[in-house]
């Protein structure tokens, strides 16, 4: 690590829907680390552009590691602790939509001291803000295979269900225009996808794929960061409607496109089409 960059202390990031809460979950069950659900809001940033929004970052992650170690309450994404593996419950609301069942708030956890590894989980806004987070923090990412999670972006209650990206619209201009141009949901949303593998690749963040974690039972996690647990791992089943099967079918030559551009070939991608059944 760069004696430059914040010590101990490391940012995760994820394309949506990629198990990104559930490395955190994963981290929490290694020795002397800590890792947060997306303690900082991007709604609350002052900050108007990708450099001083990087520094304002910066100045909060110091300030929560200061809180734990002061014992002091932080903001969190769970306000009921670390323990959560998925922020989508199994509930739905009128229009069939799976439901969050993490509620914000605030949160007081064990303390912690210098010497503990600091995990700050957050998607879309460190995405948008990669490169200039990248010269204070070691970042690395979460992918996952683009029919899996298409799928789940169609069946969730959150802004990608949609295809919007609140928080990396804000501080990526071109990413809003773009978004604002395109007229179906399902371009939207692989044009979501796409911008978050580019973000990756620009700012040459490690990478690793949901589906090496799981087969490796957390190992493919636990080794790059040199953390050592064991933890049994699998993936759970989902059934979708026809319409939504529909969506992917339809698009499956430009979902081709962007899973190579992630590090996924095309027999990786039919596999998962044929195992649904389609």
């Amino acid at each position: 690590m760069s004696t430059s960059k914040q010590p101990n202390t490391k940012l995760l990031t994820g394309i949506p829907r990629s198990g990104t809460t559930l490395c955190c979950k994963l981290l929490n069950q290694c020795g002397n680390t800590l890792a947060l659900h997306e303690p900082i809001n991007p709604q609350k940033l002052t900050s108007v552009t990708p450099v001083t929004a990087a520094s304002e970052i910066k100045s909060q992650i110091q300030q929560i590691r200061h809180s734990l170690m002061s014992n002091q309450a932080i903001e969190h994404g769970d306000k009921a602790g670390v323990d959560l593996d998925n922020p989508i419950g199994l509930g739905t609301n009128e229009t069939g939509l799976r439901l969050q069942k993490a509620t914000r708030g605030l949160v007081t956890l064990p303390t912690i001291d210098n010497t503990t590894g600091l995990y700050i989980k957050q998607n879309a806004l460190f995405a948008a803000l990669a490169e200039p987070l990248t010269a204070n923090f070691d970042m690395f990412a979460i992918i996952r295979n683009p029919v899996d999670v298409l799928l789940s972006w169609m069946t969730v209650d959150l802004p990608v269900n949609k295809g919007r990206l609140p928080a990396g619209e804000k501080f990526d201009k071109r990413l809003a225009e773009l978004l604002r141009k395109v007229p179906s949901v399902i371009e939207r949303q692989i044009t979501i996808y796409s911008w978050f593998v580019s973000r990756y690749q620009s700012a040459d963040l490690t990478t690793i794929r949901y589906e090496d974690i799981i087969q490796s039972q957390g190992q493919a996690l636990y080794g790059p960061l040199g953390l050592n647990n064991t933890t049994e791992l699998s993936i759970p089943q989902r059934t979708f409607s026809r319409e939504v099967l529909q969506s992917i079918t339809s698009q499956l030559m430009r979902i081709k496109v962007i899973g190579n551009q992630a590090g996924y070939d095309d027999e990786f991608m039919m596999e998962r089409v044929e195992s649904l059944s389609l």
